[in-house]
């Protein structure tokens, strides 16, 4: 890459500027993009974005999005640092998202969360009430990009994920059909692909999933000796197998995969039982892998946790020790020790309201590109 002669770091070496440049705060660097094309290709170099979000702070962000005829908002990449209780949100118009979703033959708009990584969040189509090709954007930046239409399309799929392998730096959907068919694409190729599967027969899934030590989880219905039971099923991106976690105690007596919800807090992998009556335990798992290492560290009182819907494990992210930001009745800062929420009030640009949508995603924030993905 090359910069032109009137650029302020013609005469400084690429690798000086990529320095300088990946200490900028998010807010400021995305801002910067709007400088010169030069500077728009430079900042969203695949490098330099690696770079960037490699470097800098993890950043909290949020995304409102809006259905039918609401509209969306990305909340001020600076908000959630300082645990502002009036936090900006700007209007989010993702192109061809709406278009993407809408049922055929109808106005309704019907879409699915599958996952966050690095500032892209996952999109598909919701149960089997259409057949669209999954969505994959960054709110920052507003790149995005729609997968191809599966071959299987037609088939009933049970969940998907959305992860990332760090070591070849490559980005996959995967889909776990019915039929116990796995098949997954990876961003930057133009197909998706069948992978074989290692585990016993999957009856059902709860859709939401967490990522964490590269390998994406569900909450899972299986068969083990001939006994019926809830497990946590584990996928490696980069090898695309698949094994078995043991769930804590809490799963003594059979219920459905439904019942539970998974979710990353302070980098371990977490599991509570979705009880609509009673405050939430939540067990983290210390020892990553090790059955004896579940531990009930966190109880969320009713009132405070998120609505209850295979969505919640995106309503809830943790931006420093023991206090979490979470959307409840409202959005707002839950404190683990004293167990207390703090609302937050979310306003537009002009200081109006803005109420809750049908969806509420927390996410990091990035430069990344899920167009340019696999670019040298």
């Amino acid at each position: 890459m090359e910069f032109k002669k009137e650029d302020l770091f013609s005469k400084l070496p690429i690798d000086i500027v990529f320095d300088i440049l990946s200490r900028l705060p998010l807010k400021t660097i995305s801002q910067c993009r709007w400088v010169s094309k030069t500077w728009y290709s430079f900042i969203q170099h695949p490098p330099f974005t690696q770079l960037h979000f490699t470097r800098t702070t993890p950043i909290p962000c949020a995304a409102f999005i809006g259905g039918r005829y609401s509209q969306s908002y990305v909340t001020d990449p600076e908000c959630f640092l300082n645990s502002k209780k009036r936090v900006t949100a700007y209007d989010l118009e993702l192109k061809e998202f709406k278009d993407n979703f809408r049922v055929p033959n109808g106005s309704w708009i019907c879409f699915d969360v599958v996952g966050t990584v690095n500032g892209l969040i996952c999109f598909s189509e919701m149960g089997n009430y259409c057949s669209s090709p999954y969505y994959i954007c960054n709110p920052i930046t507003l790149d995005y990009v729609i997968l191809p239409r599966s071959p299987m399309i037609c088939y009933g799929h049970m969940a998907s994920g959305f992860g990332f392998d760090s070591v070849s730096n490559q980005y996959k959907v995967f889909r776990i059909l019915r039929s116990n068919e796995v098949e997954v694409f990876t961003l930057g190729s133009d197909c998706w692909r069948p992978i074989r599967t290692n585990t016993s027969f999957i009856r059902s899934m709860n859709r939401s999933h967490a990522l964490l030590n590269g390998c994406i989880h569900w909450v899972a219905d299986s068969r083990v000796d001939g006994k019926a039971c809830t497990v946590i099923l584990s996928l490696n991106v980069a090898t695309e197998e698949f094994s078995i976690i043991q769930m804590p105690s809490i799963s003594n007596g059979f219920k459905r995969s439904s019942s539970y919800e998974l979710m990353v807090l302070g980098e371990r992998l977490c599991v509570s039982l979705c009880d609509t009556r009673a405050d939430r335990e939540t067990w983290v798992m210390k020892e990553y892998g090790k059955l004896g290492s579940w531990t009930e560290e966190y109880i969320f009182p009713q009132e405070f946790y998120p609505r209850l819907s295979h969505r919640c494990s995106h309503g809830i992210m943790e931006i420093r020790n023991n206090e979490l930001v979470m959307f409840s009745k409202a959005l707002g800062y839950y404190h683990c020790e004293n167990k207390t929420f703090n609302p937050a009030k979310v306003v537009d640009v002009q200081g109006c309201g803005v109420g809750m949508t049908d969806f509420q995603i927390f996410f990091t924030g990035s430069l990344v590109s899920p167009r340019i993905i696999g670019d040298n």
